[in-house]
């Protein structure tokens, strides 16, 4: 390739010693070290490097797409994307999860912290819909989590909203398989989600 490591270093706005500490692993990265690589190799000509380099991501394709609120049309959706905008109307400051109770969604809701570049899912309501985004850890980053394509593939999107805009329907879809979610980043660093129904792609 030509590269040297210190000029993936300079690009990345980091010390040689720090890429040395990732390489040995005795260092973790963030999501957001991960998407900075990714973006630095493809714009040097070798998108999709980075998946050589960490071959359990690759296993699982994950594709993201934003979709119209429009496409939300059954009753419990409509009543879910209502919930969304009161969540973002409110104005005192409220610890997320009591907000997500008296509102009566923490049973099917999903609470993300943003932090340091990674989200981590710190609340996972149990009658969310069977689906990748039930099989979500708490507490644990992507690399760690059970299917890392998809986690990877959601951090994408969570890192990339806008705090109390409106909320946002994506569905992350590989082999067959879609999963819709609607979002909405209530705070700098509280995302909420709520599944949707898996679905046939």
């Amino acid at each position: 390739m030509g590269l040297s490591l210190n000029q993936v270093a300079v690009a990345m706005g980091r010390d040689e010693s720090t890429l040395r500490a990732w390489f040995r692993g005795s260092n973790r990265m963030t999501f957001e070290d991960v998407l900075q690589l990714e973006n630095y190799f493809a714009e040097q000509g070798h998108p999709g490097l980075i998946d050589d380099l960490r071959p359990p991501h690759s296993q699982s394709q994950w594709r993201l797409q934003e979709q119209p609120l429009e496409a939300l049309r059954s009753p419990a959706e409509q009543a879910l994307l209502h919930a969304a905008y009161n969540l973002l109307d409110t104005e005192e400051p409220r610890a997320p999860l009591s907000l997500l109770a008296d509102c009566g969604l923490l049973h099917r809701a999903q609470l993300h912290l943003l932090l340091s570049g990674t989200a981590y899912p710190v609340h996972c309501g149990p009658d969310a819909p069977p689906s990748p985004m039930g099989r979500l850890l708490p507490g644990r980053d992507p690399l760690d989590q059970p299917d890392p394509g998809f986690a990877l593939a959601l951090q994408r999107h969570l890192l990339g909203l806008e705090s109390r805009r409106r909320p946002q329907l994506h569905s992350l879809s590989s082999a067959g398989t879609r999963q819709r979610c609607l979002t909405v980043r209530i705070s700098p660093r509280f995302v909420i989600t709520f599944p949707l129904e898996q679905e046939q792609a």
